[in-house]
Formats: structure tokens, sequence, C-alpha cells
């Protein structure tokens, strides 16, 4: 395989040295060491605007002679190598991948709960390919009861698959299908690959725009630079590793060489491409896909609506792409008829209106009527109205029915007794809308904050939040202020404010947003010796201008404070999150992990101006000094304040917003046992790191349902729509 080095960093040394030197040849310019001076110091004393120039240009010149220099990264020409799934990596993918989406997932899907055949027609249409002939474009219809696996397995498919269908049409199922499939295989041969699902879920493709832009790839330009597209097609892959790392607890390092070997061990599953809200960020998503399929070698699915995919008008250059079609008549009617006298009420009016037929010829509303209707007569809100009243109807119904027993049929209590069914029903609308505001497929509790409240209180809590800020900010600035004019002068005092100030915006200004909130944290030394370097040079050049007048005093003065904000911007920045999920670090809180880090490199930025103080105030006598130095480390103050305020931002808010979901009833208080009892009541279920809807729609009904009756909080307090009927 090939390996791709990261190139050592030499600029933290290169100007940490010239720091070193330059002060020791300049400080001597004043009455210091006068009798003895150094080599060239005579001619610098006598010129030293032309010296403190060429040490400026001999610092910047070797800065950049000493940049690192990203070799030309190559697509790999990977040696070959047969990787088996029995390696104790691939092994435990195996173990999660059947552990989570089959036994759990497939297990739990409504589409799986009605057995019925599906028919499929290949969209030839739908790719792109420059040597398909003009009669392999046309969509035909694939053999009855044939199954996916056979389509990807399938030499012209060349493991690559697009899978199309309406909402509701089972593609996630026949994908987990699929997937089941090809772990069966696996587990019988050890050379076959394993099968790994990525979620396209909104948002994830949006939070990492930098690894997944591939822009500079379009039109001639791919033809034009193979170096850019050799970065974009290694970046999209270093993405897919830490996925696959993040969600299957296995080491990033295996899953980057699984994805880049020339005989790959893993296929990849990606689940919702329809899913991601953005259009730019979708197509962004697509083009990136279609260069992957052309650079590397793993086997890849791709599920989408296909009115969604139309819409793009970007066809990837895939082996095969199939259709879902909607399910006739006469399976809907053998199915019903098969299941027994306990439907054949909803078989008798589908035999009578065609509108519910067409409706049932969804496979996902087939099953909710299943479900729901199963031993009932259909009532009249099923059997009037437009097709999309009437599938309103059937989830209300259908939640209704779940929210009103027990899993287990045999059980007689109807579920947590802290829960009834009318504030189960209503902090689940509150949940759906939360989660479809923030473009979340999961919930997690990590992921509330602003953008998963309602608009007025998202508002509210920012408000809340600026002005508490802004108000701790004017109270550390009077108090400071005022001790410096108590001590010293007025004058600076008001110099010493506009400093903190100015360091405060610069660095809200540079960090701001690049906070998150992650389970694991790690160290990074470069950072702050990087950091310490930039500051050290940029010290240095303002020391020298200032000790042009003053001498050696002015000299330190403007080098402590681009010294002590280049430290504090690198421990600030040392804290990056843990790109690979080890697995003690499963169960625990990402906010908890994130606010104690952040703590720690809060404290550590705060004692360098607090350290810088104490000790100019008990070795410097002299006034000047002393002033200056008080000036120095006012940056140092303003941008720990700042690092403070951007580094703590997303757990502050996190944990603003849940109090607040908390205080408002958005959320129920007891969110643990209230997921557990709503994953009793086949509403939401388990899934990787959280839990989420039965499917998309059903987030979509309630959410809809929150905002048609949106009121009070309290839902004792609202009407409950009419058409909500309590079962008995």
């Amino acid at each position: 395989m090939r390996v791709i080095l990261r190139p050592a960093r030499g600029s933290a040394v290169v100007v940490t040295v010239m720091g070193a030197l330059t002060t020791v040849y300049f400080a001597p310019l004043g009455d210091w060491m006068a009798d003895h001076p150094l080599p060239f110091q005579g001619w610098m004393k006598t010129n030293p605007a032309v010296a403190a120039g060429l040490v400026v240009l001999l610092a910047i010149l070797l800065f950049l002679l000493t940049r690192p220099i990203a070799p030309a990264r190559e697509l790999p020409g990977s040696e070959p190598r047969r990787w088996r799934n029995t390696e104790p990596s691939l092994r435990e993918l195996r173990r999660q991948m059947r552990e989570v989406w089959i036994d759990r997932v497939l297990a739990r899907s409504l589409e799986n709960l009605v057995p019925v055949e599906l028919n499929f027609t290949g969209r030839g249409s739908a790719l792109h390919h420059p040597l398909h002939l003009i009669e392999d474009l046309d969509d035909i219809t694939l053999p009855r009861g044939i199954h996916l696996s056979h389509v990807f397995a399938e030499s012209r498919t060349a493991g690559r698959l697009v899978i199309l269908g309406a909402p509701g049409s089972g593609k996630s199922t026949e994908m987990l299908h699929l997937a089941e499939h090809l772990l069966d295989r696996s587990d019988r041969r050890a050379g076959d690959p394993v099968p790994v699902i990525l979620p396209l879920s909104a948002g994830r493709w949006a939070l990492e725009p930098g690894a997944l832009d591939t822009s500079k790839l379009r039109g001639g330009d791919l033809a034009a630079s193979e170096k850019a597209s050799a970065d974009a097609m290694l970046d999209a892959v270093d993405w897919m590793a830490r996925e696959i790392s993040r969600r299957y607890l296995v080491p990033k390092r295996d899953a980057y060489e699984w994805l880049i070997a020339a005989r790959p061990p893993v296929v990849v599953l990606l689940d919702g491409l329809d899913e991601i809200q953005d259009d730019r960020a979708r197509l962004r998503c697509v083009r990136t896909i279609a260069h992957l399929r052309a650079a590397f070698s793993f086997g890849m699915v791709v599920t989408c609506r296909s009115e969604d995919y139309d819409e793009l008008g970007y066809k990837l250059n895939f082996g095969a792409a199939v259709e879902i079609q909607p399910l006739a008549y006469e399976t809907v009617d053998a199915y019903l008829t098969a299941a027994g006298p306990e439907l054949e009420p909803l078989r008798l009016v589908c035999v009578h209106d065609p509108q519910l037929a067409e409706l049932f010829s969804n496979t996902l509303h087939l099953a909710i009527a299943v479900l729901t209707y199963r031993g009932r007569v259909p009532d009249r809100g099923l059997l009037e109205g437009t097709g999309s009243e009437r599938l309103e109807h059937l989830w209300s119904q259908y939640v209704d029915l779940m929210l009103n027993r027990r899993r287990d049929p045999t059980g007689s209590s109807t579920g947590n007794p802290r829960f009834p069914p009318d504030r189960t029903y209503h902090w689940l609308t509150r949940m759906a809308a939360g989660m479809r505001r923030a473009g979340r497929m999961e919930f997690r509790l990590e992921h509330i904050d602003a953008k998963w409240l309602p608009e007025v209180h998202a508002f509210a809590l920012r408000t809340v939040l600026g002005v508490l800020w802004l108000a701790a900010t004017v109270a550390g600035l009077v108090y400071l202020t005022a001790g410096v004019a108590h001590r010293h002068s007025g004058g600076l005092a008001a110099l010493f404010v506009v400093v903190i100030i100015l360091a405060l915006g610069f660095y809200l200004a540079a960090r701001w947003g690049y906070g998150e909130l992650a389970v694991g944290w790690d160290f990074a030394p470069e950072n702050i010796l990087t950091g310490l370097g930039y500051g050290t040079v940029g010290g240095i050049v303002l020391g020298i201008f200032i000790g042009l007048g003053a001498g050696p005093v002015g000299l330190l003065a403007g080098l402590i404070p681009g010294v002590l904000l280049g430290l504090i911007g690198g421990i600030a920045a040392s804290a990056v999150p843990r790109l690979v999920v080890r697995r003690e670090d499963e169960n625990r809180s990402a906010a908890r992990r994130t606010l104690r880090t952040q703590l720690i490199v809060l404290a550590g930025m705060a004692s360098i101006p607090v350290l810088t103080y104490l000790v100019t105030g008990l070795f410097v006598s002299s006034e000047w000094a002393q002033r200056a130095s008080i000036l120095a480390i006012a940056p140092a103050i303003g941008a720990t304040w700042g690092a403070a305020s951007a580094n703590l931002q997303p757990w502050l808010v996190h944990r603003a917003a849940s109090l607040w979901a908390l205080a408002f009833g958005l959320l129920p208080r007891r969110l643990g046992a209230f997921m557990v009892h709503a994953d009793e009541r086949i509403v939401m279920r388990r899934a990787a790191g959280g839990y989420e809807f039965l499917h998309l729609t059903l987030r979509d009904h309630l959410a809809a349902v929150d905002a048609r009756t949106q009121g009070p909080a309290d839902p004792q307090e609202r009407t409950v729509p009419a058409r909500r009927r309590r079962l008995a």
C-alpha cells in the first residue's frame, strides 16, 4: 500500500531560534552590555532600521523555506493484499453491523412486517456511462421476485448500485436485506467483503464542507489537475474512514486502508441521499460519490427518492440502478386475503375504493394499515378525503394505537405510568419538530442546541445568553479598569481597556464557530509550539520598533504581548476532538467531556496573564516597566476571555437549550425513561448512539401536527385534534 506521510513542521522551530537570536542581538543595543558588543552589533547600533528590516526579511525567508510542502498525493496504486474478514477489525465490523442494523433495525422495520414481494424496474436512464448502448438506457422491468443481491452480483453492476423509489417504498429495508445477504456470505467465505452502512443524514455533509467540497473538480478541471482530483478524493475517503471508525468502533487507520485497497474488503452502503436537506450539499455529495466511483475500487450502494434524484440533474456513473415499483393491486389483495379474517374488512374496502388501494400500493402505508386495522373495521377518516389526508389519518390512528398498548400483546400494562398517552403524544410531536428544524435523523441529547428550539424560544435563549455574556464582560472590564486607574493613571486604564477589547474582538472573529461537542478529546502539543512561534515572530517585530526609541525595555514591551498571545492561542487550539471513539468512551457524555477538557484548557490560558502580572509586580521595580507590562498582558486577558467564550460556547448553548426545553415542556424531565417508553410503543427505535423515529415520514407527520397545534406547553391546556380519537 502506498503510505501517505504528513510532512514535518519546522516553522515553529525556525521562529523560536530566530526569536532567541534576535533577542540576544537587539537587546544589547541599549545601555546593557554596551561595553561587550557581539559581532555586527556596532554596525547594527548605527543602522538600527536597516538591521531590523534585514532580520525581518531573513525570518520570513526561513519561514517560507521551512513551511510544510505537501508532496503530490497520488491515488492509491496500492500493492495487492488479500484481506480476510476474519481479521480482528473486520470481525468487529461484522459483529457491529449485524447487531445494530440487522438484529435491531431490520427486525424492527415496519416494511419488514409485511412480507410482500416487491417488483423492480431497471433505471438505466438514471446512470451516466459513456460506453452504454442506446438500448441499454431504456428502463426495463426486472424478473418478478428477483433479489437485489442478484443484481448487485452481476458483472455489469461491478459492485455499484443505485436504489430508487418513492417515500416509504422500502429503499432502506431492501438495502438492509442486501446488507444481511452480504454479511451471510462473509460469514461463510473469509474473502468476501463486509458491508458497512453510512447514513447520509441531513447535516453531516454540511458539517465538514472542506472534506467534501469537489467544486474544483467540475468540468475540465478534473482532467487539467490530477493533484486536485487526488486531494479531493483522499479527503472524501478520509471522511468515510472517520465515520466508519466513529460508528463501528474500529481503528480509523484500518478503515482508511480498507477503502483505498486495490481489493477492498468492504462495501459501503450510503443510505438516504434525499435526507440531505440542503440542495447544494446534496449535489456536492452526489458529485463526490461519482468521483469516488471513478477513483477507488470499493463497492457502493446509494439509496434516494426517485423525485429528488431526478431533480439533481447529475447522474451517477454506477453499474446499475433499480427503482422499486408500487405494489400492484393483485399483490395487496393477495396479501390481505392470505392474512385471514382479521384483515378482511380492510380488504373489502380496498376492493370498492380505488383511491385507498392506491394508497396501499406503498409498502410502508400497507404495513401501517395492517398494524392499525388488524381486527378492526376501517373508520370514516380512512375512507374519506384526499390521499394525503387519509395518510395523515392513518399515521394518527397508528400512533394512538401504539401509545395505548404494550409492545408485548400479552402484557396487561400500557407502559410507564409517568407518560400517559396524551403527554407522550405531545412530547413526540415537539421532539419531531425539533429534529426537523435541526435537520437530524437521530435524537441524541448532545444534538440539542438553539436550532433545535422553536424560533421564538431560540431567539429568546440567544438574547438571554447574549445579555448575560455582555454583562459579565462589562463587569470584568470595569473591575480591571478601576484597579489599573487606582494604582497608576486614568489614561493608562483607558488604553488598557481598549487593548483588551481589540484582542477580544480579534479572537472572537477568528475562532467563533469552531467549537464542538465531542466524547473524546486529545491534546496536540504542536499547536502550542506553532502558536508560540507565530507569537514570538510578531512580538519581535513589534518589540524592535518600540525598542528603537525605548531600548531593551521597549523590546520587552513588544515581545511579551506577542509571545503571550501566541502561547494562549496555541493552548486554546491544543484540545482537538478525537476522531476515533474508543470502546471505553462509548457511554460517556460528549457535553461532560467537552466541559471538562475546555475547563482544563481555560485554566492553562488564564494562568498565563495572572503569572505574568505577579512576576512583574515582584521583580520589576521601575514604574515605566510596570506600566509596559500591564499593557503587555492586556491582549492576553482579552484573548483568554475570547477563547473561553468561543470554546465553551457549544457546551453552554447545549446546556442552556436543554434546560430551556425542559423548563418550557418541550422535552420530558425523565428523558431516558421516555425514550425507552417510546421504543416500547414502536414509535421510535434505538439507533447507533441515540434514537430515531421508525420512518422519516412519521417524523414529518408528527412535526406537522406540532406546527398545527402549537400553543401552551402543557398538553392538558391544549385541545387535542378531533381526528386523534383515543382508541379503546
